[in-house]
């Protein structure tokens, strides 16, 4: 329009620079595993924020039950993060490991690989090979910073 300045056609102040594209954000979480004797013994995995803040989660765990007849393999999952899903505790320890711009889109490289970490059928481990050894995994596979918001998360150090 004629003498309105080009930062309010975009809404925009003066000098601002370019708009900001969509906003994600990732974390790592970590819920205590139960029954070991009070130890401070983590469980990790991933939850993926998209641009308009809904959150996903992605993980490992074992695909047997453990005891005498072993864990089986690891078996990865994901899906919306809501009440009542696996891993659901929203006060659990967390940080956040990339957000912004360049956090979107990488639920699509997660999911790619946790498909990849299940067609392996990795033996599951307690202490590793694990669903923190996926949790780091993916992370790592996908060029986000890797970090954790506990000091013992067994298995972390393993990448599949």
């Amino acid at each position: 329009m004629e003498g309105r300045p080009p930062e309010a056609e975009t809404g925009r102040e003066a000098g601002a620079g370019p708009a900001a594209g969509p906003s994600c954000q990732i974390d790592v979480r970590a819920t205590k595993i139960r029954g070991l004797a009070g130890l401070p013994i983590y469980h990790l995995f991933v939850i993926y924020k998209d641009p308009s803040g809904s959150p996903y989660f992605f993980r490992g765990g074992p695909s047997g039950r453990g005891g005498p007849g072993g864990y089986g393999s690891i078996k990865c999952d994901h899906g919306a993060y809501t009440p009542g899903t696996v891993d659901w505790e929203p006060g659990a320890p967390s940080t956040t490991v990339m957000s912004g711009p360049a956090a979107c889109g990488k639920d699509t490289s997660f999911i790619r690989e946790l498909s990849r970490i299940d067609a392996a059928s990795i033996p599951y481990q307690p202490t590793g090979p694990n669903s923190n050894s996926v949790a780091r995994t993916i992370l790592n596979k996908t060029g986000v910073p890797e970090d954790k918001p506990v000091m013992i998360a067994p298995g972390w150090g393993q990448i599949l």
